[in-house]
């Protein structure tokens, strides 16, 4: 069981005081004990900022730093225990002095053992009293809190709050949503994921709403966590199935909270964009859906179904996977619901099917019926979906074609991450491109390189930030950012384990 009594530092350059102090009185039955001993200002000042005492017993004349002095040195310091001088001088002088410290009580050698006693008692009970009101302060401030969180997510700042009581006057915030499948799904340790657990309640603030949590990250430390987090291999373990985390942006006041906030509950609520078994979604996962709208005209689905059927006969996998990229663009752009964005891909395949029956009026194609078209695409729940149904039809096509898949089309992937490496590229935005799952394209890169898709991507990035330090006078921030890392000391973890050194030295290096 913890000790509750109050820690009590004992500073005396005279060992035999020391001594005496100790055994005047029945400290632990008056609620102290004593945590250690100092002989002189400095010493003491050490043991002070070490054991944190609740109350320091001082020599007001100590070689080194004086009793005084080191009184003021931790009052500026922002010490708040209790100081008991004691003094064979009983000079008015020192006394006011101490006084002016915030010193409890002055007393005068050699010690009245009933003064010290009747002193500790005070002392104790203003402790208690402080801790008290400490205590049910920051259970008012814990109850105040909620409401103040729900009206700053959505918008209202109220000048009639002392939002620095609150722990809100930092220069920089963000948000953070956490969507399980139902309030009895699994929790998630949001604070333990970016790395703050050890923190208490300083750095985050949490808010529930059903299912959903939203977390408020306040101050650089918890933006910089929350960060490197995202940039890990291996983000998404520890996040639950089913359970999904969206980002918002950081924001430098108060008032913009509730944009990044607003950013949150965008993304969650698109999730028809998300890719296969996606459990982290940011601003920079699905950039398109915060840009204007475009409202999504079905004409479009003629232009594309002509161009695409044209890149199907000549075998162009790369100028197809472009297309369908695009169109995933265009369609989160237009905000349109996802009911309607299913009917356009719908009439879009159809569409390039009988542009392909006109073009190959005498071939078998093995083209999928009507029907089933309709019935597969309307009834994805994901976009991806649909862009894998199209893909694995097209290969099918190709293929009658008489084009084979293997190299060419590992190749064509490989092109495609070469022209891409700068997005926020996953195993799982890819593969639908290709008619191929995440899983299965992991093995693929495997199987072909030699390593796996992160470790190739990252080759490519360091590759080309070597090109831009050597070439370019870019902040290594600014690089960092152009070759796909949202966070500099990811970046810089990576291409010192890849280079050997930092980019700064390789760039000092190769000017």
């Amino acid at each position: 069981m913890e000790n509750t009594n109050i820690k009590v530092l004992l500073c005396d350059d005279e060992q035999i005081v020391r001594e005496g102090l100790r055994y005047i009185i029945d400290w632990e039955a008056l609620g102290f004990t004593i945590c250690g001993e100092a002989e002189n200002g400095e010493d003491a000042l050490a043991k002070i900022e070490k054991y944190k005492p609740g109350l320091v017993l001082m020599d007001i004349r100590m070689p080194k730093i004086s009793g005084l002095e080191l009184i003021a040195m931790m009052r500026g310091s922002g010490f708040t225990g209790e100081f008991i001088i004691l003094s064979g001088y009983s000079d008015f002088e020192y006394a006011r002095t101490a006084i002016r410290h915030g010193v409890s009580f002055y007393l005068t050698k050699p010690i009245d053992e009933d003064e010290l006693e009747q002193a500790l008692v005070s002392i104790r009970e203003k402790i208690s009293s402080r801790k008290d009101k400490e205590r049910k302060q920051k259970q008012y401030l814990s109850k105040a809190k909620a409401p103040v969180l729900y009206d700053l997510l959505n918008g209202t700042v109220d000048s009639g709050i002392d939002y620095r009581e609150l722990g809100l006057d930092l220069p920089v915030y963000q948000t953070a949503a956490v969507s399980r499948p139902s309030e009895e799904a699994a929790p998630f340790d949001f604070d333990s994921y970016i790395g703050i657990g050890n923190r208490g309640n300083s750095a985050v603030d949490d808010i529930s709403f059903g299912s959903t949590a939203v977390y408020l990250l306040k101050g650089s430390y918890a933006v910089k966590r929350l960060a490197a987090a995202l940039e890990k291999e291996d983000r998404e373990n520890g996040i639950p199935a089913g359970t999904v985390l969206a980002c918002g942006p950081a924001v430098y006041s108060l008032e913009e909270i509730e944009s990044s906030y607003e950013a949150c509950r965008k993304l969650l609520a698109n999730s028809f964009f998300f890719d296969e078994n996606q459990k982290i979604v940011t601003c920079e996962d699905l950039p398109a859906i915060f840009e204007r709208v475009e409202p999504l005209d079905p004409s479009l689905a003629k232009d594309y179904s002509r161009r695409i059927a044209d890149y199907i006969q000549v075998c162009a996998r790369r100028r197809i996977s472009d297309q369908l990229t695009e169109l995933k663009t265009i369609t989160a752009k237009s905000g349109a619901a996802p009911e309607e964005i299913k009917y356009f891909f719908s009439d879009l395949f159809l569409q390039i099917e009988q542009h392909l029956r006109d073009a190959f009026k005498n071939q078998e194609l093995a083209l999928p019926g009507n029907a089933e078209v309709i019935m597969k695409v309307t009834g994805a729940r994901f976009l991806y979906q649909i862009q894998l149904y199209f893909t694995q039809n097209f290969e099918k096509i190709i293929e009658a074609l008489g084009n084979q898949t293997g190299e060419s089309l590992f190749d064509d992937i490989v092109y495609y991450i070469e022209r891409n490496y700068a997005q926020p590229l996953k195993l799982e935005n890819i593969a639908p491109l290709f008619g191929y799952n995440s899983s299965y394209l992991g093995k693929l890169f495997k199987q072909r390189t030699g390593q796996n898709f992160n470790n190739y991507l990252d080759e490519i990035r360091i590759s080309e930030s070597r090109k831009l330090l050597e070439e370019t006078q870019l902040r290594v921030y600014e690089i960092a950012s152009r070759v796909g890392y949202r966070n500099v000391d990811y970046f810089h973890q990576k291409f010192k384990k890849q280079m050997g050194q930092s980019p700064a030295e390789y760039r000092k290096l190769h000017e």
